[in-house]
């Protein structure tokens, strides 16, 4: 019993130290899990705070990569704003790089002078900012150019607007002028007509009485002239013989000068006229032969040069080169006269080649005296062109007056002078 009893005994104490065994350990046991879930509960805090500030981090890290993103698409849109070639109308476009790299080239080809070292707008653009300057400085300058030709063409166009009014108005009083002497002309006109209508009418009642009178005129006139011609006749044979006797016949006797020598080689001849004589540069003589009882004309020659006793002479015409112009062959001139004074008097018209006025200083040089008027003394008659106008009246001829009607003519032939005409000065004298 009593061992029953310490074995109840000993059963209870193994039974309560069991209990109080397990209590302990459920006591360490919740104590464990208690302090695990502490410690859990105190992990899981701190790797919360740690994943919230993770993620608060993160999200701060993504603000920033939002921004720097929005920043970087904003100076991209700008830097496409002004570069061009992106699509307007969309917010994302961006500048396409083909299109920039074409429009590079073609604006380094528009301004010229650059090269591929050029890869960049910021390369390429200060040689075209400097290119684009000298050509605002050249159109600048061709600008003030333009606009100093244009105060030119604005000067010369006042000028020419002013001459232009100074024209109009010159021909507007010119035209007035025109308009006045046509009325004055025609006013004239109406006059002279009924001038003439009553000449006219004096001329039909005078015509009868002129025509009777005109045959009694015509026989008057041939007995004056009949007369006339006889005292001409008179008179020239009164003059011959005066001129005979004080030694100034109008003849020529033979010839005035001899040729001294030639030389075919030079076509000069040598003539035995000089200074003494008269004899002057451009004066002609006619050669004829120096063999008895021939008279021959051989040609002409034409004095270059002088000498006091001798004149050099080119020949200007040969007649036959078989029979050529050699020493003593003879030289005349109508007008030449070799010593002493002659006096010739002048008729007709001269003009052109030798002219009145130089025909009277060749005279001169020669020693011929012109006269006004014909008279015992005169030697030459010089006879010019025929007259287109009336020498008395000086009225317009309908007909040019030959210088054989000339009273002065008609003296002159039948007192024998020397009639030279116009064509024998100008062969034999050159200016």
């Amino acid at each position: 019993m009593v061992v029953h009893d310490r074995e109840a005994r000993c059963m209870m104490q193994r039974s309560n130290s069991g209990t109080a065994r397990v209590s302990a350990i459920w006591m360490i046991l919740v104590f464990v899990l208690f302090l695990g879930a502490t410690m859990m509960a105190y992990s899981t805090s701190g790797a919360r705070t740690k994943a919230i500030e993770a993620k608060e981090a993160a999200e701060d890290e993504t603000a920033v990569a939002v921004q720097d993103r929005a920043d970087a698409l904003d100076s991209s849109r700008r830097i496409s704003e002004v570069l061009g070639w992106y699509d307007r109308d969309n917010a994302t476009s961006r500048s396409d790089v083909v299109l920039a790299t074409s429009g590079l080239s073609e604006f380094k080809n528009a301004f010229g002078g650059m090269t591929d070292a050029e890869r960049t707008w910021e390369e390429s653009w200060p040689q075209a900012a400097s290119a684009y300057q000298q050509t605002l400085n050249t159109i600048r300058t061709l600008e003030g150019q333009v606009a100093d030709l244009r105060n030119q063409v604005s000067a010369a166009n006042s000028a020419t607007a002013s001459v232009t009014d100074a024209k109009n108005t010159a021909i507007r009083g010119l035209e007035q002028q025109l308009a006045d002497s046509q009325s004055n002309a025609q006013d004239e006109r109406d006059d002279l007509e009924r001038q003439l209508s009553a000449a006219r009418n004096q001329f039909s009642s005078a015509d009868a009485s002129w025509k009777a009178s005109q045959a009694e005129l015509a026989d008057e006139k041939r007995a004056r002239e009949m007369d006339g011609q006889a005292a001409r006749t008179r008179h020239g044979a009164l003059t011959r013989a005066l001129s005979e006797q004080a030694g100034l016949t109008k003849e020529k006797q033979g010839h005035d000068g001899e040729i001294l020598a030639t030389s075919a080689s030079l076509n000069i001849a040598y003539l035995n006229l000089g200074a003494s004589d008269r004899v002057s540069r451009g004066m002609r003589f006619d050669i004829t032969s120096g063999k008895p009882g021939s008279s021959t004309h051989k040609g002409t020659v034409e004095v270059i040069d002088v000498e006091s006793d001798r004149a050099i002479c080119r020949i200007i015409s040969l007649m036959d080169q078989y029979d050529p112009i050699v020493e003593r062959d003879l030289a005349s001139n109508p007008l030449f006269v070799p010593g002493g004074e002659r006096n010739a008097v002048m008729a007709g018209r001269f003009s052109g080649s030798w002219n009145e006025a130089e025909l009277r200083t060749l005279m001169g040089e020669i020693g011929i005296n012109v006269q006004s008027t014909m008279d015992k003394s005169t030697a030459f008659l010089i006879v010019g062109d025929p007259l287109y106008n009336d020498p008395e009246t000086g009225e317009p001829l309908e007909e040019p007056m030959a210088i054989s009607e000339l009273a002065v003519y008609k003296d002159a032939e039948a007192a024998g002078l020397t009639i030279v005409s116009i064509e024998d000065i100008r062969r034999f004298f050159v200016k």
